[in-house]
């Protein structure tokens, strides 16, 4: 999994180095490495090649890869790069599920929702199955969400089922 930090204040980022970017990635034997991508272009080219790496060894292990998808712009570039045919062809996804690590309280087709930048960066254009898909339906409202809806329960639950693990609450 890569790491990189991105400012998020206007002052940070009036002064925020600029490229290269200093990417921490593990290893397959627990260990890590730093490397050093000079542009944005290059650091999109690194972070594909460590989620085929990952997903070809999550394959051979257990038969399935699980890949907690971010939102918002920042994995833009890396989606787009993997729907590309040279990356894309180098992906199972028939056996590749994709979940949502977060999403916004609105519809799937708005233009603020990550599955939707999801969908039109990478998705729409690679052959995984819509039952590997295990989007979050936000648009049930905000309302809805402070409440913990019964959807939210349900993805739990599907998460549960799906990845046969059990979650721990965390401790009082």
């Amino acid at each position: 999994a890569a790491v990189t930090t991105k400012p998020r204040t206007k002052e940070q980022t009036a002064t925020r180095r600029l490229p290269p970017y200093n990417v921490v990635l593990l290893n397959d034997d627990r260990t890590y490495t730093l490397h050093v991508a000079p542009d944005g272009d290059a650091l999109a080219r690194l972070a594909a090649e460590a989620v085929i790496f990952w997903a070809d060894k999550a394959i051979a292990r257990r038969g399935v890869f699980h890949w907690a998808l971010s939102g918002g712009n920042t994995p833009r570039a890396l989606y787009a790069l993997l729907a590309t045919p040279a990356y894309a062809a180098r992906v199972d996804w028939s056996r590749t599920h994709v979940w949502w690590s977060d999403e916004r309280v609105v519809s799937p087709d708005h233009p603020d929702s990550n599955f939707r930048m999801a969908w039109d960066a990478l998705l729409r254009h690679v052959p995984i199955p819509s039952s590997c898909m295990h989007r979050v339906r936000a648009e049930l409202g905000a309302a809805a969400f402070l409440t913990k809806p019964p959807d939210l329960d349900e993805y739990e639950k599907l998460v549960r089922r799906i990845l046969d693990v059990e979650l721990v609450p965390p401790k009082a």
